[in-house]
């Protein structure tokens, strides 16, 4: 809007010019230009607000959506964020060079501002109402409640869990994921006790 004065959002023919604008000025520059757009009313749609001309005139079009649960992830009242393990989609609506071949890629939120390529697989496992699986929610609490760097049991993360209603099955889903992605270290003590940490790289973050 600053840009270009815009005058109504929806006006196709103003949105060529637009286009047409940046369009010129990328092909005379040799540069790439992101232009990062809201979603309109309809989040499920592959256009943002406005006219869809804005599409129409790039040469890709992305749609990044990600199932959440918003600020139930987060502790706004204690500052506390979590580490979230949520899986995100980059739609690809648009794609004139063709250069990305597949339609969406699947990405997994890893910590504060870096994902990891996933699969279709794990963002369909997330259930519909946009809330996570209780096994990834359970990843993101047991790294909350090792972060003071001290060992507890399988026993002693079950109990602080249950708290959230999250049940023994996914608590069992999650230490194993955990352990095989290098994020927690496990020891057998008497009895064949498990007892977890966080990775020591992991806890010096």
């Amino acid at each position: 809007a600053n840009l270009f004065n815009t005058q109504q959002e929806n006006d196709n023919a103003e949105a060529a010019r637009h286009g047409k604008a940046l369009t010129a000025l990328s092909r005379a520059t040799g540069a790439c230009i992101l232009a990062a757009h809201h979603t309109g009313k309809d989040a499920s749609g592959n256009y943002g607000r406005g006219a869809s001309a804005r599409l129409g005139a790039a040469d890709v079009g992305m749609v990044f959506r990600a199932k959440s649960r918003g600020d139930v992830d987060d502790d706004t009242f204690t500052g506390q964020t979590r580490e979230r393990r949520d899986i995100c989609r980059l739609q690809i609506a648009k794609d004139r060079p063709n250069t990305f071949g597949q339609s969406s890629k699947y990405l997994r939120m890893a910590g504060q501002d870096r994902f990891e390529l996933d699969t279709f697989d794990s963002w369909k496992s997330q259930n519909r109402d946009g809330k996570t699986d209780k096994a990834t929610i359970a990843e993101g609490e047991i790294e909350v409640l090792l972060l003071d760097g001290k060992a507890r049991s399988r026993q002693e993360i079950q109990v602080a869990l249950s708290q959230e209603q999250i049940g023994e099955r996914n608590i069992d889903i999650a230490l194993t994921s955990l352990v095989a992605k290098g994020v927690l270290t496990v020891e057998i003590r008497e009895r064949g006790a498990r007892w977890f940490q966080l990775a020591r790289e992991v806890g010096d973050l």
